[in-house]
């Protein structure tokens, strides 16, 4: 038996099977549009900002900001962006999250993208106009930096396949952000403790795509900025562009590429080894526990528990009894963020903890027991909510709130749940705190540029600047005594005494200060690549702590001039992607064109795919519209699919035409309902082959109109190749109410178990019956198990059929690199199988399959190749080869 689809066909429907079944679509967590966004927009020469009506602050500071980045790299890359660049703003992470402009999942790390195919660039406001200025730079200056390589022949959107090394790409935007900002203070720690214990990898560096690539890049920017001045940055690159990476250092700075990093390794031994002395000191520090990725530490009030969040796939609230050294109590949140604290605790008159999480779009506040048991929950009504902290009697939280991409300090009342607005300004505030006597709130402000520690008097609601100029502050505590204590420059603890000024000088970064009965010192400090928690008596660091001279400064408002009102940003479309091809003869014609379409904000999607050959009738053909700005998404298809397999003596062709207009409404990020009428046509034709002949046997059609309904659920994590961690699954029904009588449901369930690393044991059932007068019907072969022809038992039909299968999955190859052509691929993964097939007809049947496979990653999507041979009775036992384009199940 041999199946005929040509290869344009399929490597057509191999694109369009990626398309439409990638998680999104079949299965996938999902995006909850819980508010409905009206956006506006301005123009500056090289810019339109897109931003929430309600927003109009944020974006006259995006545009200053973007156009002074643009003359910055249009200057110095000696580039031009042809069109004007989309920046589309929002107000909250949480809004951010729920975009359309790209369809995958957006989780907490990340602060902004770039996205390349219409070159738009995405941010959100996080509270912090310094952080939203540094992560807006960043992302304008990728624009930029992918049109300056996309002169370069050969050029792909993907740098580091155009032999563009990630640190490059990703170091010179960190750079080009902090030659107005300045380096990060995180950054500075991160690089020392990098240093310290770890050696400097040249290779290592040029494999690398995490965080480390981020810090290390900006850092060799920088040193090549230092030793040979800025202009050598561009020519660097203009040396990569040109000549490649290895062959710019010979050009730029005269040296072999090994030399240079020698160089640069001795640079970041220089700078950040000799401070490890200070690092001896932290002994007299107390670590609470040994796990290193804790974070934000809060110690109760009588000092005798500290609450903590503990980071991994799925980040829990912690709570720690100091007496026995170890959690006493641990519970996963939904909706619990995990770059900000959200969480604080209050030992009177009772034990509480106040978390603030993310519940269908909102954000509410639960009032919890010691024991993690709900007690009370608020609607605040924010964007954003962060960094609470209870009054000295725990009756009110006092903590920082987004509205409208504006920070201010708002209170809670705890008994009842009424929010409060406390300050009425533009600066950024942040890390409230109550004095003791609970009459004075002490929080840090900033105007993007400069940050001050203020008071706020909670009768009069009068803010007084207590000490301003600093470049960083955080977490300001007053004392029983009146002193203050802070962190601020370097990431050292600081203390404000009677108009003077002093500070620790420690190898480690601080955060997260707090402070409780008998003077105990809490907080969370960076070392051997990770946050961990550590304890100290007050006095200990009075006794290290090191007059420094300072001079106050105001910290004044930096005003935005406002021009032209928004203007509404109307519709059109623009390509996503398109490829095509036409070709004819006399007699004949073929084609294909895959076309993807989209509006700016992603909200109106259009694909559109076809295989033209010969006769329109007997052409493959597929358009689905996707209208996903409301909660509920809707979507439209029509499709014309041809396919046909032959025998020794005969040939079948079929054909099937569908109308589909779908409704999916999501009832949470993990599950959802799917909707929907299919008018469908269907047509078979079966030849019997004479020769070189061949005669129409039998012809069937059919005209059915059924209704399907289906549940899906996914809370898996996401791998390299596809999930690592979790269960997903989806059941689904469909009944006709026209043509054929039937009644078909089918359940699908996969689960993932990760052992350990990357090595995944995943587990699938999938079961398919079908009732009625005229059911369903189906047979097995290859597309079913692993290891047969495709349909090869197809005159063994049943009504029911069940299909498990068993992968076992590793990672195999690190790296391979082949001379010529100069391609290398990583990370390549591995997979041994075992399938299963049982069908219920007129008799039982059962057949098994395994094997063994590979997955690569080909930009854009994985490639799977598999080799399987039929452990079950066949015509013809040998070894099937197998390709497949996208995730693995």
């Amino acid at each position: 038996m041999r199946r005929f689809l040509s290869m344009r066909s399929f490597l057509f429907f191999s694109l369009l099977f990626f398309l439409v079944s990638r998680s999104e679509f079949y299965f996938g967590k999902n995006k909850v549009q819980s508010k409905r966004l009206h956006f506006q927009m301005i123009e500056s020469p090289d810019f339109v900002i897109y931003f929430p009506s309600s927003a109009k602050r944020l974006a006259f500071f995006a545009k200053r900001v973007c156009e002074e980045q643009c003359d910055f790299l249009k200057r110095s890359l000696n580039v031009k962006v042809k069109d004007k660049v989309p920046v589309i703003l929002y107000s909250s992470f949480s809004d951010f999250s729920e975009t359309n402009v790209v369809l995958d999942l957006i989780e907490e790390g990340v602060g902004g993208f770039s996205e390349f195919l219409k070159r738009r660039v995405v941010v959100p406001f996080d509270g912090s106009y310094r952080r939203f200025e540094r992560v807006l730079r960043h992302e304008v200056s990728h624009i930029f930096l992918s049109e300056f390589f996309s002169k370069r022949k050969g050029f792909s959107l993907f740098e580091v396949s155009a032999g563009i090394p990630f640190f490059v790409s990703e170091g010179f935007c960190e750079w080009a952000a902090s030659r107005f900002l300045g380096s990060d203070d995180f950054s500075e720690f991160f690089l020392r403790d990098y240093v310290v214990n770890n050696r400097f990898s040249f290779e290592e560096l040029m494999r690398d795509r995490s965080f480390l690539s981020y810090r290390l890049g900006e850092t060799f920017f920088g040193f090549v900025s230092e030793r040979y001045g800025e202009e050598k940055v561009f020519e660097f690159l203009k040396g990569v562009k040109r000549n490649g990476f290895a062959e710019s250092f010979k050009s730029c700075f005269g040296k072999k590429e090994k030399s240079f990093f020698e160089d640069f390794s001795e640079y970041l031994k220089v700078k950040y080894l000799p401070l490890y002395s200070l690092s001896l000191r932290e002994s007299l520090f107390t670590s609470v526990l040994p796990e290193k990725n804790v974070l934000f530490p809060v110690i109760a009030p009588k000092g005798d528990k500290v609450l903590f969040l503990l980071n991994g796939d799925d980040p829990a609230l912690c709570l720690v009894d100091l007496s026995a050294g170890r959690i006493k109590r641990k519970r996963v949140f939904k909706g619990l963020r995990v770059l900000r604290r959200v969480f604080a605790m209050s030992s009177f008159p009772e034990e509480e903890i106040a978390v603030f999480l993310s519940r269908n779009g909102e954000r509410v506040l639960e009032i919890l027991s010691s024991d993690f048991r709900l007690k009370r929950r608020f609607v605040v009504g924010l964007d954003d909510c962060f960094e609470p902290s209870f009054s000295p009697d725990g009756r009110e939280i006092v903590f920082c709130g987004v509205k409208d991409g504006g920070s201010d300090l708002y209170r809670i009342e705890v008994e009842s749940g009424r929010v409060t607005r406390l300050t009425f300004d533009s600066f950024d505030e942040f890390s409230p705190s109550f004095s003791p006597d609970g009459e004075t709130i002490f929080f840090a402000r900033s105007n993007g540029r400069r940050m001050a520690i203020c008071a706020l008097g909670v009768k009069g609601w009068r803010v007084e600047e207590r000490a301003g100029g600093f470049s960083f502050v955080s977490d300001p505590i007053c004392l029983s005594s009146g002193e203050v204590l802070f962190i601020s420059e370097g990431r050292q603890i600081f203390m404000m005494r009677n108009g003077e000024f002093f500070r620790t000088n420690l190898f480690s970064g601080f955060f997260n200060l707090s402070i409780g009965e008998g003077d105990k010192v809490c907080f969370s400090y960076y070392k051997k690549g990770g946050y961990r928690i550590g304890l100290c008596n007050l006095e200990v660091i009075k006794e290290i702590l090191e007059p420094v001279s300072y001079r106050p400064e105001e910290v004044s408002l930096v005003s935005e001039e406002e021009g032209e009102s928004g203007r509404p940003i109307g519709f059109s479309l623009s390509a996503d992607f398109i490829s095509g091809g036409l070709s004819f003869t006399p007699g004949f014609f073929s084609g294909y064109c895959l076309l993807a379409l989209s509006d700016i904000l992603g909200d109106h999607r259009f694909y559109l795919m076809t295989d033209l050959s010969g006769v329109i009738d007997f052409s493959n053909f597929y358009l689905s519209y996707w209208y996903l700005k409301e909660r509920i998404d809707y979507n439209l298809t029509v499709y014309q699919f041809t396919d046909g397999f032959e025998t020794s003596d005969l040939i079948y062709l079929w054909r099937e035409r569908l109308l589909s207009p779908l409704v999916s409404y999501p009832i949470s990020r993990e599950k959802r309902v799917e909707t929907g009428i299919m008018l469908l046509s269907s047509n078979t034709w079966v030849y019997e082959k004479r020769g070189e002949e061949f005669s129409l046997l039998d012809s069937y059609s059919s005209r059915e109109f059924p209704y399907f309904l289906s549940y899906v659920f996914d809370d898996t994590k996401a791998g390299v190749f596809g999930p690592r961690k979790g269960e997903r699954g989806r059941v689904s029904g469909e009944v006709s109410f026209w043509g054929r009588n039937y009644l078909t449901t089918y359940l699908d369930l996969r689960s993932y178990l990760n052992l350990f690393s990357d090595y995944i044991l995943a587990l699938r059932f999938f079961g398919i019956g079908s009732f009625g007068r005229e059911p369903d019907s189906f047979s097995l072969g290859g597309e079913v198990c692993r290891g047969y022809d495709y349909y090869e038992f197809h005159d063994s039909t049943g009504n029911f059929l069940a299909q498990t299968q068993i992968e076992f999955r590793f990672p195999l190859i690190e790296e391979i690199k082949f001379g010529f052509p100069p391609v290398s691929f990583k990370g390549i993964g591995g997979r041994v199988f075992l399938d299963g097939a049982f069908l219920l007809g007129l008799k039982w049947r059962k057949i098994f399959g395994a094997g063994f496979g590979i997955t690569v990653f080909v930009p854009p999507f994985p490639i799977r190749l598999d080799f399987s041979y039929p452990l079950s009775e066949t015509e013809e036992k040998r070894w099937h080869f197998s390709l497949f384009l996208g995730e693995e199940f």
